[in-house]
């Protein structure tokens, strides 16, 4: 006996309710059962991450529970609209799941690939950079170097150049160190100087070998280039190491009387004086130096 829409070619019945009903119910049955005993030992098998077994699982309890939803559907005889149903339901579906379908595709090609791992120092951009503390099927999260957590959508991970200290276990070079000196110094014994400086560094790498460059000759002075390895267990101490090379560097510097390039800045002071014909002043120069 119809209960609703008692004139249309699908009229609603409690036999039509309890159908539905059944087929949920089923729909339910069937997932657990898969997820019990058919990815579960998947998941033994392959050691899967516990995260990525939750993501499995919540996508396949809702692919069965859809399945069965037109399943019923088709029963009842509403099948000839479960196209249109399925294509305005995945249009609008889209919209909202387009980003976390990304991040979680993204996932994977991070597992794949590993560009990136746990406890890796990495740089994306000058907002997202730190240690990589867990990877999740949506986000990586980064400690900073102020002990800030940022999270960081995979698939922005994937789609941006990403800079890994410890991609590769061995050496890595801290930032190039500039020493601008005077022209009256001789480069030759600052060259040594700074060679013994970074010889003695207890953290610099003797092999590969340090490197000292006169790059250029500068507007100041002579241009020194100072470039030092280490181990990439201290991929975090990299910038206090420098930076005590450059204490030592101007330690040293001070004990042999050297000086550092000082700038050097030209000012010219423009006075009015009276032309023959008082029309244009004649502008004289008076050049000053610092």
């Amino acid at each position: 006996t119809p209960l609703l829409l008692s004139t249309t070619e699908s009229p609603i019945s409690v036999y039509t309710v309890l159908q539905f009903l059944f087929f949920v119910l089923a729909g339910f049955l069937a997932a657990v059962a898969i997820k019990r005993f058919v990815l579960s030992r998947i998941f033994d098998v392959l050691l899967v991450d516990s995260g990525v077994q939750n993501t499995v699982n919540s996508l396949m309890r809702y692919v069965v529970m859809l399945v069965s939803i037109l399943l019923e559907l088709n029963a009842v005889g509403v099948g000839k609209h479960i196209n249109a149903m399925v294509g305005a339901l995945l249009f609008g579906l889209g919209f909202i799941i387009k980003d976390p379908a990304a991040d979680f595709f993204a996932y994977f090609v991070i597992l794949v690939q590993r560009p990136i791992k746990i406890g890796d120092y990495i740089k994306i951009d000058d907002e997202a950079a730190g240690v990589v503390r867990k990877i999740t099927p949506r986000s990586v999260v980064l400690r900073r170097k102020n002990s800030t957590m940022i999270i960081v959508p995979n698939s922005y991970v994937t789609s941006h150049n990403i800079v890994n200290w410890n991609y590769i276990r061995g050496f890595i070079a801290f930032n190039d160190i500039h020493v601008s000196l005077a022209y009256q110094e001789d480069p030759v014994k600052a060259k040594e100087i700074f060679e013994r400086i970074l010889d003695t560094s207890p953290y610099v790498l003797k092999n590969p070998k340090p490197i000292v460059r006169l790059d250029n000759f500068g507007h100041n002075g002579y241009e020194f280039m100072l470039r030092g390895f280490v181990s990439s267990n201290y991929t975090l101490d990299q910038w206090s190491i420098a930076s005590d090379i450059r204490l030592q560097i101007v330690k040293t510097l001070r004990e042999h009387d050297m000086q550092l390039a000082l700038p050097i800045r030209l000012m010219v002071n423009y006075q009015a004086k009276p032309s023959e014909h008082g029309d244009m002043p004649e502008m004289a120069p008076e050049q000053m130096e610092e």
